[in-house]
C-alpha cells in the first residue's frame, strides 16, 4: 500500500491502535469535533487522530510531509484515584504505537521524534491521557488517485 494520502495514514493508525486490547475506541475528525466523538462513559482508553486545522501538508518535489496529532483518552473516576494509572497507560500505549508505525515496511518515514503532552481533564469531559504530533514523510503519487472526469466518460 502506498501511503501518500491522510485517509490512507488514519487507516493505518486504526489498524495499528485497534491491537491493543486496551483501545476500544477510535476515530479522527478535525481537533474541534473530538468532544463529538469522545463524550460517552465508556471506561476504556480510545485513539483519536486528529487533524489540527493548523496542520501543514507540505508538497514538495520528492516527497510530501503530512501531519497528525494522535490523542489517547481514558475516563478519569469521580475521586481521581486512576489519573496516574491513565496518564502512565496511555503514554505506553502512544509509545508502543509510535515504534510499530516506525518499524512497519511502508512507504513512509516518520519525521524526528515526538514529544508525549499529557493531558488532563481533556475537553471538561473526565478525560485524561497524552497525545502527540506524528509527521509522515511520504512518497507523492506519481498520478492523482482520483479519477478525473474523462475517466468517467
Amino acid at each position: 500500500m502506498s501511503i501518500g494520502s491522510l485517509r490512507k495514514i488514519v487507516d493505518l493508525i486504526e489498524s495499528t491502535a485497534v491491537q491493543y486490547p486496551q483501545v476500544k475506541q477510535f476515530g479522527s475528525d478535525f481537533e474541534s469535533e473530538m468532544q463529538n466523538y469522545l463524550t460517552n462513559n465508556e471506561k476504556w482508553f480510545s485513539i483519536f487522530v486528529a487533524i489540527p486545522q493548523e496542520t501543514v501538508m507540505a508538497v514538495k518535489e520528492n516527497v510530501n510531509t503530512i501531519t497528525v496529532r494522535v490523542f489517547c483518552h481514558g475516563r478519569i473516576q469521580n475521586n481521581r484515584n486512576n489519573i496516574v494509572d491513565i496518564v502512565s497507560d496511555s503514554q505506553l500505549i502512544l509509545s508502543d504505537l509510535y515504534r510499530e508505525l516506525n518499524e512497519l515496511n511502508e512507504d513512509f518515514e516518520l519525521e524526528g521524534e515526538s514529544n508525549i503532552v499529557p493531558v488532563n481533564n481533556s475537553l471538561l469531559d473526565y478525560l485524561a491521557g497524552n497525545y502527540y504530533e506524528l509527521t509522515f514523510i511520504v512518497n507523492p503519487v506519481n498520478k492523482c488517485e482520483i479519477p478525473k472526469l474523462e475517466d468517467y466518460e
